[in-house]
């Protein structure tokens, strides 16, 4: 049975999202400007949009999990982002606050 996760590659120019299948099938795609200067909390919206319209646009695929690739230095153990330069980003509780806003595990975010 094939299992669903979004990825989400959030860089300081661009955050894309995508609907992937555990073979490596894309099945949707979507992609926003980040906008780092807005703040941590309008580039998290912008993160929860993308994962809000990938589901809706995909109804009968219900994905298990969200992977976030942030360059940057991460806490493997708790998801922190601990710096992201290019996004002036410290400290940041990435994947908790993921987690809470969508409704799904979010993996080790690296």
């Amino acid at each position: 049975m094939k299992k669903w996760a979004i990825g989400i590659d959030l860089g300081g120019t661009k955050i894309e999202g995508a609907l992937v299948s555990s073979e490596g099938l894309i099945h949707a795609r979507l992609r926003t400007a980040t906008d780092s200067s807005e703040g941590y909390a309008a580039v998290v919206d912008k993160i929860t949009n993308i994962v809000k319209e990938l589901r809706d646009q995909n109804p009968d695929i219900v994905p298990v999990a969200i992977g976030v690739g942030v360059a940057g230095q991460i806490d493997k153990k708790t998801g922190e982002v601990e710096s992201a330069p290019n996004l002036n980003w410290s400290h940041k509780d990435l994947q908790k606050v993921l987690e809470t806003k969508n409704e799904y595990p979010c993996g080790n975010m690296q």
